[in-house]
């Protein structure tokens, strides 16, 4: 159950680095179609694309974890969540960390954040840098994100958010013969 929580969390925030690099696209149309007119090719424009997405994406990842896991450590050590020793065996939820499985939610991260880039790198390889350059600054005033930085930050904190969850539900233990309800 925690995994399809935690398995949602990160899609969201995977479809938010989608419409962040959309719009970071949309915003550097005319930088891209001055690069293409300078000499780079569709493979050097797509590779700066996913290399911003993999950039937010391991930011988000890596505070995540190591958030979820200090958490996770100073929760088991100091017992920060009691619970009432006349209904649960154990007078606090112990939290068991477990480095197996932060791999797999920064792989699973990563994976949904790589994907989530390949659509809007796609588009801006596929740019068209004449068309671009013909448009004016007027027309392109609609198409501009409000803030890129606070998106940015957002699809971060998403991300981090989820490897926190995931990294405080998962780490509950159930010691053998006691009925947690």
């Amino acid at each position: 159950m925690t995994a399809i929580f935690i398995g949602l969390i990160t899609f969201v925030a995977g479809l938010n680095i989608l419409v962040v690099l959309s719009m970071t696209v949309t915003d550097k149309a005319r930088d891209v179609a001055v690069l293409m007119s300078m000499g780079c090719t569709r493979q050097q424009i797509r590779r700066i694309f996913l290399w911003q997405g993999i950039a937010i994406g391991g930011t988000g990842t890596l505070a995540g974890l190591c958030v979820g896991y200090a958490f996770a450590w100073i929760a088991g050590t100091y017992h920060v969540i009691p619970l009432d020793p006349q209904v649960y065996a154990v007078p606090y939820v112990p939290f068991h960390p477990s480095l197996l499985d932060g791999l797999w939610i920064a792989i699973v991260a990563m994976g949904i954040s790589v994907g989530a880039t390949l659509l809007p790198a796609r588009a801006a390889a596929k740019l068209l840098p004449v068309d671009i350059l013909r448009m004016s600054e007027g027309n392109r005033a609609g198409l501009r994100p409000n803030n890129p930085r606070r998106t940015i930050f957002l699809v971060q904190f998403k991300l981090w958010s989820a490897g926190c969850f995931y990294l405080g539900t998962s780490w509950f233990g159930n010691p053998a013969g006691s009925q947690i309800a």
